[in-house]
């Protein structure tokens, strides 16, 4: 309720219990017949019509800054008629009532009027008793006294308490106006705080829905996240299961690769071997050609031999058919000289038979060469054939070599490419051996992960609901800063 409004209505209030009760009174001494009807209706038009001015002023602005005014003067005129017609002087005392409501006006100027009008209806009453009732006795001067003192005492008191308290409450309104002032900027700020914190609060509202937004969206993902996870673990203990079997593969590939490189190791040294021996075979062969040239050649020069043998044996023959002419011609020689011509005759057959054994044996000698001359020939060939096979056989066993140097070179590559390959198949099973760790490594992580994700599955969860209830609170607090913002 406002201040003026609690004033006016306790002046009202407080003049209307005056009035009621002065009015009992009256009425009962107009019941004992100690008062006229006449003074009693003027009692009530002195009484009545001023608080009925003041009730409808009240009416008509409750905040009215005239009703002090009408309240403390029409009742100055209703104490002053109290005064004049009352019987005794302590109807003086009708004041103080009146007095301590206007002290709420804290309004000096209107208690100093009202103080004067009291004092100086009480001085006419005074002066209106002792002129028209004779009132001039001692006890009679000595109530005057007392209500003039009385009177000045309480409006003086009155008017210097009602000072004070004007200036404490002056001095307290300051403080008030500075509080107010302060309270103003404070209102100020906390409006605008105020209106900062409901733009925010509507920010944070529309984030924390889209953090709500986010968490379910956070959930969904890791929920896929841990089903993935697990699939993922599961994938990857099947992959180390494979991996596994392919590292035993390798491990047969390597000892296979081993294997082959100690096979290729054997059959390169078999073909050097062969080449050495096929070397060997090869210098044999070809002494054995040039062997087979020599006795070629010398079979070559017997033949010419024996041509010349031939050629000698026939001259033998001739000089024998030559000499079995002459024995012949000698002995015939001889016959003619008779006994002269006999030794000679002798002689003649002697050398007739030595001719003829000389022709017989140039004959075997011609029969043995021509058989001799046969046999080189045949021997001249097959040296010959031999010849050309030996020579044959030198081709042969040079493609042979030649063929082993290839199947060296060969088996030298092979066995350079399984060393590479064993060497590679080392690496691979170094390699795979690294993969089948880092896959254990892998599935550990794997399973942490898969822990992790149902662990932040669940944290998620917490999550969103402390972002609900979050929210909540937010959207709490934005209604009570709009009923504050509906309050300022």
């Amino acid at each position: 309720m406002n201040e003026k409004i609690k004033v006016n209505k306790t002046l009202l209030a407080g003049w209307a219990t005056v009035v009621l009760i002065l009015l009992l009174a009256y009425t009962l001494e107009f019941v004992k017949g100690e008062r006229t009807l006449g003074y009693f209706i003027v009692f009530i038009l002195f009484g009545g019509v001023p608080f009925l001015i003041a009730q409808l002023m009240y009416r008509a602005d409750r905040e009215s800054a005239a009703l002090k005014y009408v309240v403390a003067y029409g009742y100055v005129a209703f104490y002053l008629f109290v005064l004049l017609t009352g019987d005794t002087v302590l109807v003086f005392t009708y004041v103080l009532p009146i007095l301590s409501l206007l002290m709420l006006c804290n309004d000096v100027k209107l208690l100093i009027g009202f103080a004067s009008a009291s004092v100086i209806g009480n001085v006419i009453s005074i002066v209106y008793h002792v002129v028209a009732d004779g009132m001039t006795g001692v006890d009679d001067i000595a109530n005057y006294e007392i209500q003039i003192a009385a009177t000045l005492l309480c409006m003086v008191l009155t008017i210097v308490a009602t000072k004070v308290s004007a200036d404490i409450n002056h001095f307290k309104l300051e403080k008030i106006r500075e509080r107010e002032e302060k309270q103003q900027q404070m209102l100020e700020a906390i409006q605008s705080v105020t209106s900062n914190i409901n733009v925010h609060t509507h920010e944070i509202t529309g984030s924390m829905g889209q953090i709500t937004e986010s968490a379910v969206t956070t959930t969904s993902s890791m929920q896929e996240v841990a089903s993935s996870s697990a699939q993922t673990a599961e994938s990857i203990q099947e992959q180390l299961t494979r991996t596994s079997e392919i590292q035993e593969h390798i491990e047969s590939a390597v000892a296979l690769a081993a294997g082959i490189l100690e096979l290729s190791q054997k059959t390169a040294d078999s073909v050097s071997a062969g080449i050495n021996s096929m070397e060997e075979l090869d210098a044999g062969a070809e002494t054995t050609r040039e062997n087979s040239m020599i006795v070629s050649e010398k079979a070559g020069k017997l033949q010419e031999r024996t041509a010349q043998a031939i050629d000698i044996i026939s001259i033998i023959h001739g000089i024998a058919n030559q000499t079995n002419l002459l024995a012949l011609n000698a002995s015939i020689e001889a016959a003619r000289a008779g006994d002269a011509g006999r030794g000679f005759a002798v002689v003649a057959d002697e050398i007739n038979g030595l001719a003829n054994q000389t022709k017989e044996a140039t004959e075997n000698i011609r029969t043995l060469i021509d058989e001799l001359r046969v046999e080189v020939t045949s021997v001249a060939e097959a040296i010959e054939e031999m010849t050309q096979i030996s020579q044959h056989q030198n081709d042969t066993i040079a493609e042979v070599g030649k063929n082993f140097n290839d199947i060296k070179e060969s088996v030298e590559t092979v066995s350079e490419r399984a060393r590479i390959q064993e060497n590679q198949m080392t690496e691979i099973n170094d390699a795979n051996a690294r993969i089948v760790e880092s896959i254990h490594t892998i599935s550990a992580i794997s399973e942490e992960v898969t822990a992790g994700s149902q662990q932040t599955l669940d944290a998620t969860e917490k999550n969103r609901s402390v972002t609900e209830e979050v929210n909540g609170a937010i959207l709490a607090l934005k209604s009570e800063m709009d009923q504050l913002s509906k309050m300022q």
